[in-house]
C-alpha cells in the first residue's frame, strides 16, 4: 500500500510540474495583451564569412603564375592566377590576323562593279540587236557570280571573326579570376604544378558576415526577419555591434527542440574575422534608434548604451492584475519527500 501511495503522489507531482512548465513557456513565448515585450536571454553564436569559395580552373593545365597569397584582399573579377597558355595565345593571334584580312572582299567588290557595268552594256546592245542574246546572258551570269563570290568572301570573314572569339575564350579559360570580393584564406597550389579538378585558392567574403544562432523552437513567434540583434564578439568583450535577422529556418530540430537563425552583420572595414564565437541578444522593442553598427563600452559587466533599451510606457507603468497573474508553486516541498519503505 505504501508503494502504491508513493507512486500516486509522484505521478501527481510530475503532472503538476508539467503544467507549470507549460505555463511558463507560454508566458515567455506569447505575452498577454497589453504586456511589455519580453526580454529575451543571450544566446551563443558564431561569426562566419558570408561565403567561402574554392577557386578552380575551368580546364586542366600547368599553373604559370599566382598573383595573390594568403591574407591578400581581392575584388570580384580580379585576375588571381594563370595557366600556361603560349600555344593558345599564338592561335588567338593567328585568328586575329585572319579576321582582319579584307583583301578578298575588296577584290570581289571590284569584280562585281566591273561585271555589272558589262551587264548593262550588253543589255543596251542587245536592245539594238547589235549582240546576240547568248552574249547578254553571259554578261548577266558573270554579274550574278561576282555577287555570290562577294557573299562568300564576307562569310569567310564572319567565320574568321568567330574563330577569333573562340580562341579568345580558350585563352580566357586559362586566366583565373576571383568570383567574389574578399580575402584569400588558403593557397593550395604553386607555379609549376599541374591542376585538374583541384582548387587553387580559397577566398572568403567578409562583408557582410553571417552570424549563426541556435535558439529554442518555442521562440519562433518572437523572432522575425529584419529584427535587430546585438552581437558581442568574444574577442572584443567590451564592444557591441548591431546585426539583423536575415534567415529563419522553416523547420526545427526535433531531437534538440531548437531552431537555426542566421544574422547579417555589416563589416565594411573588415575588422572581424570568420570563425569567432560571440553572444547575441534579440531586441524585442518595437522602435529602436540604434545605428546600423554600434560600438559601446561595458563597465561593471553591463553595456552602457541608450540606443535600443528605451522603456516603453507600458514597461514603466505598474503592473495590473490582469496583465500577469502570480504563478503558484508547483507543489509543496514535502511532496518531494517520499515516505520510508
Amino acid at each position: 500500500m505504501d508503494r502504491m501511495h508513493t507512486h500516486r503522489r509522484l505521478g501527481q507531482f510530475l503532472k503538476t510540474a508539467t503544467i507549470h512548465t507549460a505555463l511558463l513557456m507560454l508566458m515567455v513565448s506569447s505575452p498577454g495583451v497589453g504586456a511589455a515585450p519580453q526580454e529575451l536571454p543571450e544566446f551563443d553564436c558564431v561569426i562566419m564569412p558570408h561565403s567561402e569559395v574554392d577557386v578552380h580552373s575551368a580546364v586542366p593545365g600547368l599553373v604559370d603564375s599566382i598573383r595573390v597569397d594568403r591574407g591578400d584582399s581581392v575584388e570580384k573579377g580580379q585576375v588571381i592566377a594563370e595557366l600556361e597558355s603560349s600555344v593558345e595565345k599564338i592561335t588567338m593571334e593567328l585568328n586575329r590576323q585572319r579576321a582582319n584580312m579584307d583583301a578578298e572582299i575588296f577584290l570581289r567588290e571590284v569584280n562585281l562593279e566591273y561585271d555589272r557595268r558589262k551587264q548593262h552594256r550588253a543589255a543596251a546592245l542587245n536592245d539594238k540587236d547589235m549582240i546576240s542574246t547568248d552574249a547578254r546572258d553571259d554578261a548577266e551570269r558573270e554579274a550574278a557570280l561576282s555577287q555570290w563570290q562577294l557573299h562568300m568572301a564576307q562569310d569567310k570573314k564572319t567565320l574568321a571573326e568567330l574563330e577569333l572569339r573562340r580562341a579568345e575564350a580558350v585563352v580566357n579559360q586559362r586566366i583565373i579570376r576571383s568570383p567574389i570580393s574578399g580575402k584569400v584564406v588558403q593557397r593550395y597550389k604553386s607555379p609549376g604544378e599541374y591542376v585538374e579538378n583541384q582548387a587553387i585558392l580559397r577566398i572568403a567574403q567578409l562583408d557582410p558576415l553571417r552570424v549563426e544562432v541556435i535558439v529554442p523552437a518555442a521562440l519562433h513567434k518572437d523572432i522575425r526577419k529584419g529584427m535587430r540583434v546585438e552581437v558581442r564578439p568574444e574577442s572584443e568583450p567590451g564592444q557591441l555591434y548591431l546585426a539583423t535577422v536575415h534567415v529563419i529556418d522553416p523547420m526545427a530540430d526535433p531531437a534538440s527542440g531548437t531552431l537555426g537563425v542566421r544574422l547579417e552583420l555589416p563589416n565594411p572595414e573588415r575588422r572581424f574575422l570568420g570563425g569567432l564565437k560571440c553572444k547575441s541578444r534579440f531586441l524585442t522593442t518595437a522602435k529602436s534608434t540604434a545605428p546600423a553598427q554600434i560600438k559601446t563600452s561595458i563597465r561593471g559587466g553591463e553595456p552602457k548604451h541608450s540606443a535600443h533599451r528605451k522603456a516603453t510606457p507600458q514597461a514603466r507603468a505598474p503592473r495590473t492584475p490582469h496583465q500577469r497573474k502570480p504563478i503558484p508553486p508547483p507543489a509543496a516541498a514535502s511532496a518531494l519527500m517520499l515516505p520510508p519503505t
